[in-house]
């Protein structure tokens, strides 16, 4: 995936999606998906799953991408959840190498985004651009990277 694509891919979460709704959203043609449905689905993710800073939401989005993406390479459905975990194996390995974690909360510093206190700062000290952008673009070009050794098997 190219830069000009990346920043395409990026546009609903400078506006209105959260970091597993953009993840899924990017991939969307690829998984042959409503997009409604898709952002639905990811409603819940961002912030970490419901902002409790858990699992990441574009690590989120992207294991959804991959199992799907998994699921319609393999007829057989066993065959389809083994490559699913060794893709998503990798692709969390891919992730904690380039972002050094898989968790919100410490991809935020700890930063808390239950309370609105927490998220105001969140907003104020542009969390957003420095950390969560540059995490939703690894999950994008990790998934993407995958996406094609798994159409290659």
């Amino acid at each position: 995936m190219d830069d000009i694509e990346l920043v395409r891919h990026l546009e609903p979460f400078k506006s209105r999606c959260n970091c597993a709704q953009t993840v899924l959203l990017a991939f969307q043609k690829e998984m042959n998906l409503d997009e409604q449905v898709l952002l639905d689905m990811g409603l819940g993710f961002g912030g970490g799953i419901a902002r409790t800073g858990q699992l990441c939401g574009a690590v989120s989005g992207g294991v959804m991408v991959l199992g799907r993406i998994c699921s319609l390479a393999m007829e057989d459905p066993g065959d389809a959840k083994e490559l699913t975990i060794r893709v998503v194996q990798q692709f969390l390995e891919d992730f904690r190498e380039a972002q050094g974690t898989i968790y919100c909360s410490e991809l935020l510093d700890g930063l808390d985004l239950r309370p609105d206190a927490g998220r105001e700062q969140f907003r104020q000290t542009g969390l957003h651009e420095r950390v969560c952008e540059p995490a939703v673009s690894t999950a994008i070009r990790s998934a993407g990277k995958l996406i094609g050794i798994i159409r290659e098997t």
